[in-house]
């Protein structure tokens, strides 16, 4: 699945938080979660995490 990694940037940003502190509080690595913006893609299970930690629905990050 493809990710809207545009619109996660932009809500990360939105939090105040670095890369680094985001992907800590989303349960990811910061690698791991810079590889998935760089990729635009991700496992679902990971897609979760990442739309729980900016609290939206995990749908609202995947491109049209």
């Amino acid at each position: 699945m493809k990710l809207n990694t545009d619109k996660i940037k932009i809500l990360q940003v939105d939090t105040g938080e670095t890369q680094e502190q985001f992907a800590k509080r989303a349960g990811l690595s910061r690698q791991g979660y810079s590889g998935i913006l760089a990729k635009g893609s991700c496992h679902p299970r990971s897609l979760k995490k990442i739309a729980n930690a900016l609290n939206v629905a995990p749908e609202e990050l995947i491109k049209d």
